[in-house]
């Protein structure tokens, strides 16, 4: 077959995906899904601070830059502590259920951030969906990494990568526009369309990463015990 980079052929790369399907169709999926979500809400969060609440890009955009600021790496920091925890308790699947508890636990949160009565409350509740998001990147990037052996790790992180780029910068921001456009065909009324986004778009990837946690937690026994034998 055609070599890429690590000289492993793309038919072995996509030979040991499709052998272990139950742990990388969720877990790439789910990805998927949480960056069309994030996008989604990220692009629109100035219109809809602006069309809600007449807060112009003179007071949106320092606070949403300060927001992401301190937010995102205090979110990766959190994640990584909740995975490392779970992983001294002895679970196989630590760094999928830190996931699980981030998607799950941010998603009232971002569901309610634009049902918000005023501005402060809105960004309050962005901030923390925010925070407690951020927390899946790492148990996602690093379970792809642990399952996965080393000359297929550049292959398979540039499909993470890309799930979470094209897929999600790109789908994202026009799923919420085409919801406010043909679902409530009026622009005032983004602030319901990125809710109804949010709830319909974030129980789906809180499944999906629950589907790969089983299969994710035998993978890592199987190489713990080859490991050890």
């Amino acid at each position: 077959g055609r070599k890429i980079k690590g000289n492993v052929p793309i038919k072995d790369v996509a030979r040991f995906i499709g052998s272990n399907w139950r742990i990388y169709l969720p877990l790439l999926l789910s990805i998927a899904i949480g960056s069309i979500e994030g996008f989604g809400m990220i692009v629109w969060r100035a219109a809809f601070f602006e069309r809600t609440y007449g807060w112009g890009p003179e007071i949106v955009g320092p606070l949403l830059g300060l927001s992401m600021l301190i937010g995102t790496p205090l979110g990766l920091a959190l994640g990584a502590a909740l995975a490392e925890h779970y992983v001294r308790l002895g679970r196989a699947h630590a760094m999928l259920r830190a996931c699980l508890f981030s998607q799950i636990a941010s998603l009232p949160l971002t569901v309610a951030m634009p049902l918000m009565p005023t501005p402060w409350l809105a960004f309050g509740m962005g901030f923390l969906a925010s925070v407690i998001g951020s927390m899946s990147s790492p148990g996602q990037n690093s379970a792809i990494q642990i399952i996965t052996p080393n000359e297929m790790r550049g292959q398979i992180s540039a499909v993470y990568l890309f799930s979470i780029s094209v897929i999600g910068g790109g789908l994202g921001p026009t799923a919420v526009a085409l919801m406010t456009d043909y679902v409530f065909t009026d622009e005032s009324m983004l602030r319901y369309s990125m809710a109804l986004f949010a709830a319909i778009v974030g129980p789906i990837g809180a499944v999906l990463i629950w589907l790969a946690v089983k299969p994710y937690g035998e993978a890592v026994r199987r190489l713990d015990a080859a490991q050890t034998g």
